[in-house]
């Protein structure tokens, strides 16, 4: 089956799901190619959904989503899509977390990758062996002075 036909054969929900994911996926490549870590490194959700099967259902289609949108916007590594998803999971309310990390390669050299976790699963970016990648430390959140 060709993309043609693939495309065709999407519903309206996954057209707008996807228009979205283009969207988030195009803004986090320019965010990352314009401005500095500190403004765009994932916060966590203040007030996350509460309803767990339906949110873990919607995480998967915008993870499905992302991964459509990564296929045509030019260099959308993972760092780009893991931002992408994190972006619109957020804006539906539901908690995920971006994890980096960084793994030796063949020869001494330092391999990054970047994935998503929602409730300790991966749910994007999981492809690479994980595993063999060590986590960065989130840095402590800043409290505030009252």
């Amino acid at each position: 089956m060709n993309a043609v036909q693939r495309w065709q054969r999407y519903s309206a929900r996954e057209w707008v799901l996807l228009a979205g994911a283009f969207a988030a996926l195009c803004g986090a490549r320019a965010a990352l190619a314009v401005l500095p870590w500190r403004v765009i490194e994932p916060r966590e959700a203040k007030n996350p959904a509460k309803s767990a099967g339906k949110r873990r259902a919607e995480v998967s289609e915008l993870s499905i989503s992302v991964a459509r949108a990564a296929r045509i916007v030019p260099r959308s590594y993972c760092l780009a899509q893991a931002l992408a998803l994190h972006w619109l999971s957020l804006a539906v309310g539901v908690p995920v977390r971006v994890v980096i990390g960084a793994s030796r390669a063949d020869g001494n050299r330092i391999r990054a990758h970047a994935w998503v976790e929602h409730e300790g699963r991966i749910v994007h970016g999981g492809s690479e062996d994980v595993g063999s990648f060590q986590r960065f430390a989130r840095p402590a959140a800043k409290r505030s002075r009252h």
